[in-house]
This record gives C-alpha cells, sequence and structure tokens, in this order.
C-alpha cells in the first residue's frame, strides 16, 4: 500500500525530514488514485510520519532530541514489560535458546561485527516478543521500532563501543 511504502522510505531515510509532500507527484510515482493517496497520507500523519502545515501542506515530520529520548524511553519500559512475559513463559529450551542469541552477539562485539551484531540484537528482541505473547506490546514495539530507525541512522557513533555496550546490556537482559 502507500502507506507502507511513504512509511518506509521516511523510515530508512528516502524522504528528508521536513521535506514538503506534494500529492501530483506521489500519485504519478506510485501510480496510483488520488483517493487512496490521500487515505494512505492521513495514515501516515496519525502515525506521526507527516505533520500538516500552517498551510494545509503535509511535510516529512521533523527529527527532534526530545521525541528520540521519549521513543527510547517508551520503548523500554514495553521491552521491560515483554521481558517479564517472556519470563513468565520460558521453559528450559527457550532460555537455551536465547543464550545462545545472547552468545552470538557478544561473539559479534568481539568480533567488532556490526551487522551480524544488529541482526542477533533483532533475533534477541524479536524472540522475546514472540515468547511473551503480549500482542499489544508488540505491536506498539514494531511501531516505535520503525521510528527508532529513522533515528539510529543519524549521528556518529563509536561503533565498537557500541556493538560491546548492546552486547553486554543483551547478556544483561539474558541473566
Amino acid at each position: 500500500s502507500a502507506s507502507f511504502v511513504l512509511g518506509s522510505m521516511t523510515s530508512n531515510g528516502d524522504l528528508e525530514p521536513n521535506k514538503h509532500i506534494v500529492e501530483d507527484n506521489l500519485s504519478k510515482e506510485f501510480q496510483v488514485s488520488r483517493t487512496p493517496l490521500r487515505e494512505a497520507l492521513q495514515r501516515l500523519e496519525l502515525e506521526g510520519w507527516l505533520i500538516k502545515q500552517i498551510n494545509g501542506r503535509l511535510s516529512v515530520s521533523p527529527l527532534s532530541i526530545t521525541e528520540a529520548k521519549e521513543i527510547f524511553q517508551v520503548r523500554s519500559r514495553l521491552e521491560s514489560l515483554v521481558a517479564i512475559e517472556a519470563t513468565k513463559k520460558r521453559n528450559d529450551n527457550n532460555i537455551k535458546e536465547l543464550e545462545a542469541i545472547t552468545n552470538h552477539i557478544i561473539n559479534a562485539a568481539e568480533f567488532n561485527q556490526l551487522s551480524e551484531g544488529i541482526r542477533f540484537g533483532s533475533e534477541f528482541h524479536n524472540y522475546l516478543y514472540k515468547l511473551s505473547n503480549h500482542r499489544t506490546a508488540i505491536k506498539l514495539l514494531g511501531q516505535l521500532n520503525d521510528h527508532i530507525n529513522r533515528y539510529r541512522r543519524l549521528g556518529p557513533i563509536n561503533i565498537a563501543e557500541r556493538n560491546k555496550s548492546a552486547a553486554n546490556e543483551h547478556k544483561q537482559i539474558f541473566e
């Protein structure tokens, strides 16, 4: 759908913050009529990807430090809830599986393999989500994670340091 494509373009940086949205151009680009496009744009506005300007035109939402902090705070609380629920439903096989994933994260950090660390980090969280079976938290986390990805690609970071820090955080969660 148009909203999925536009949301993806916004989260991965194809649509820059504050960029004006021109319906005619999008309608031609995606080869969709104005009605479904407007519905998609309204949905993206509700989800916070787009904002309506004073003049009524839409633009890609700006980035802000405040929003980033809030998103990470809410995500942290929801992840805690998911971890608690997953803990209640665990069994020996789940523990072994999560331990294996945690070890992959630690190994990726030791060998400075950022893409592997990200892949296994995502697998770790998805495993907890699945194990928790908390559908509302999982749905909200999916939305938050899409917004977090928009912020993650910004700013220089010490990759090796961040990778080791993330590995330590995942180890603590597992323990």
